[in-house]
């Protein structure tokens, strides 16, 4: 047992054994010499540089985008997914290219406009990216165009859910859409004219706009 505060121990037979305490002390410098300095540890082994890759080891940022895109529309075109979920994909995938253009295609445009010459890790300029850009676009546009005429329109017909041209309409019909335009839609248009007197006027990102030809 120690006894607190006397550095003694004693055991069950009476006898008693003093500690002698440790005390760690630094070595005293002598007078004029420097104080030791303990040695810098070793220095960390330099990265090597990496290796330049040919450029066709590299993908493209904007194109791997528009594959992810195609996985989106992948969904809508699989007949094991839930028909209202295949509509929803259908109009995720519009969605993302909408933002797509609004982000990355107006970035590159920006670029080329600029006569920057900076190159895609994959060695692409800004207009060899847009070319590359529209023809994968119009292909997946296509695409999206016939899932839903060939695969999910007829589906949602099936389930009584129309979509029907003017022609398509009764006479009755007709007269009740025409009061619903001429009550709720024309009140709120804008009409905007564009020729050789009127400049393109500004239109808005993720708004609805039509373009009429109006003959004399």
């Amino acid at each position: 047992m120690i006894v607190p505060g006397t550095g003694v121990i004693r055991n069950n037979g009476g006898v008693s054994q003093h500690l002698t305490p440790l005390t760690a002390r630094a070595a005293p410098i002598a007078d004029g010499a420097a104080p030791t300095v303990p040695p810098a540890p070793p220095a960390a082994t330099p990265v090597p540089a990496a290796t330049d890759l040919p450029d066709d080891r590299y993908l493209n940022r904007e194109l791997s985008w528009l594959d992810f895109n195609a996985r989106v529309l992948a969904l809508a075109e699989d007949a094991s997914q839930p028909l209202l979920e295949r509509v929803k994909f259908l109009a995720i995938f519009a969605s993302n290219q909408d933002e797509f253009s609004m982000v990355r295609v107006a970035g590159l445009k920006r670029r080329e406009e600029a006569g920057l010459p900076v190159r895609s890790a994959d060695g692409l300029s800004p207009r060899e990216q847009l070319a590359q850009i529209a023809m994968r676009s119009r292909e997946l546009a296509e695409r999206q165009a016939r899932i839903y005429l060939d695969s999910v329109r007829p589906e949602l017909e099936k389930r009584e859910i129309t979509f029907v041209t003017w022609s398509e309409l009764d006479d009755q019909q007709r007269l009740r859409l025409s009061g619903y335009f001429s009550d709720q839609i024309f009140p709120v248009l804008t009409p905007l004219a564009v020729d050789p007197a009127h400049p393109f006027p500004y239109i808005s990102n993720l708004s609805l706009n039509l373009a009429v030809m109006v003959r004399d």
